[in-house]
């Protein structure tokens, strides 16, 4: 099987252990540190940014920065991240982000520095109301990795109040607002995170299941699998098989692959995939299904990576100085590429996959997305698409996809922030055919009236043989 293009196999949460750590005693960061860190940052080493700050778009973001540098000598380091993330907003790309040093944060502010409300009078408004688990509506309590949450009104969406869990301390605590279900089929969720509003898309699977990109909670009582974010199949009938497929995450390379030699599967010619509550996260996850769905050879256009010290240090961690010779070629082309070429972008060849032969089974693929799906979620869409056996439905996609594989530079020393930014870009001809932010269209809309999304498109697929 040819090997896909080599950078798209990057995961960039997989390098955040190996940034250096702060030096002891490092000089304070202020706040306007951070932000003049920060746009050398992103002037250096974003793969979108000479796309993106153009003679027409460049006096808007002048203005952006005067109106933040003049912010941010006042800006307290607890609100210097909500600072920053105005300026990496103006970019509006899913992949480029600030983030706190440390990856065990809890995703939620300390207790004293967060909103606080009575969790018995959450549960009071709870017992009152009448739509606690209706379909379509949050209301009502959830299981959660923070405890139980309780879920009220709040103006046109919710928010969500810790009541009780193993931190004693979070009780009461709003750990986020949700807005109504968008257009898109998923809830907009806001958390207080580490001194940031981290926005977030929450996928509903059922009427018991919300998934976010890093965690799921879930309706009291409700079947819960043991590993959630693994892919997993049941049987719908003699001809229908539903393969949950929810993240891609390298972890869960191995239970795909066991699953697609399952007969269970294999012998069902119709199968439903579904892809609600999938964020990404490495390409190589979802190779071993293309051989399955394949029909003819798959395309891609050039892509083209921007080099920058970042860019370098990041390719150079995956050559051993005890073995150099057991590096991937495309590492060191790489690299060589960048010594020669030290700044600016790096084109990519064209790259086109292909199989030995069509496989009888499966024979029609339904693939069900959302508007949770970004990133390597939206590049296995792009080659599924060219299938004649695939068929997708739902709704829009999230549009995170044309500026890909983040590296992380740490900013200031002593800030405990850190800039993820793309280092390429999925085709060179952008901004031609963008897909960011507005996501990629199912060929057919699942209504608003469908309340399971799997049962409408299962019927579906009965209706058209």
């Amino acid at each position: 099987m040819p090997m896909p293009r080599p950078h798209q196999w990057l995961l960039c949460l997989a390098t955040l252990a190996l940034l250096p750590p702060d030096p002891a005693g490092a000089q304070e960061c202020t706040c306007a540190d951070a932000l003049d860190s920060l746009t050398l940052a992103v002037e250096r080493a974003y793969a979108g940014y000479e796309l993106k700050v153009t003679p027409w778009t460049a006096p808007h973001l002048d203005v952006r920065v005067a109106e933040l540098r003049a912010a941010a000598p006042s800006t307290t380091p607890r609100d210097c991240p909500a600072l920053l993330d105005r300026y990496v907003d103006w970019f509006d790309d899913g992949h480029l982000r600030v983030t706190q040093l440390e990856p065990d944060a809890p995703p939620w502010l300390p207790p004293a520095r967060g909103e606080r409300v009575e969790p018995e009078s959450v549960r009071e408004l709870i017992a009152a109301g009448t739509a606690s688990g209706a379909a379509g509506g949050l209301e009502g309590f959830w299981r959660s990795p923070h405890g139980t949450v309780g879920v009220v009104p709040d103006g046109d969406g919710w928010r969500a109040v810790v009541l009780d869990g193993a931190d004693t301390s979070a009780a009461g605590l709003v750990i986020a607002r949700l807005g109504a279900r968008d257009e898109r089929g998923v809830h907009r969720a806001t958390f207080a995170r580490e001194g940031h509003l981290v926005e977030h898309r929450a996928s509903p699977v059922g009427p018991s299941l919300l998934y976010f990109p890093e965690e799921v909670w879930s309706r009291p009582g409700a079947a819960v699998p043991d590993e959630p974010f693994a892919p997993r199949f049941v049987v719908l009938d003699e001809r229908t098989a539903l393969l949950r497929f929810p993240s891609m995450l390298p972890q869960h390379h191995p239970t795909l692959v066991e699953l697609l030699h399952d007969d269970a599967l294999r012998s069902r010619p119709d199968w439903i995939v579904d892809l609600r509550g999938n964020a990404g996260g490495s390409d190589g996850t979802y190779m071993p299904l293309l051989p399955l769905l394949y029909t003819d050879t798959i395309h891609t256009a050039p892509g083209a990576i921007r080099a920058s010290p970042a860019a370098r240090a990041h390719y150079a961690r995956f050559i051993d100085p005890q073995r150099p010779e057991d590096a991937p070629p495309w590492v060191r082309e790489l690299l060589d590429a960048m010594e020669a070429q030290p700044t600016g972008m790096i084109p990519g060849g064209a790259w086109n996959l292909g199989y030995d032969s069509v496989v009888t089974m499966p024979r029609r693929v339904a693939i069900v997305v959302d508007g949770s799906n970004g990133s390597s979620a939206e590049t296995f869409l792009l080659k599924a698409i060219q299938s004649g056996k695939v068929r997708t439905f739902g709704r829009r996609t999230a549009g995170v996809v044309d500026y890909l594989n983040p590296t992380p530079t740490q900013l200031c020393r002593g800030s405990g922030l850190v800039l993820w930014s793309p280092t390429s870009i999925r085709q060179r001809f952008l901004p031609l055919d963008a897909i960011d932010p507005h996501g990629l269209q199912p060929d057919e809309r699942i209504p608003e009236e469908a309340e399971d999304w799997i049962a409408w498109v299962h019927a579906r697929m009965h209706y058209r043989p």
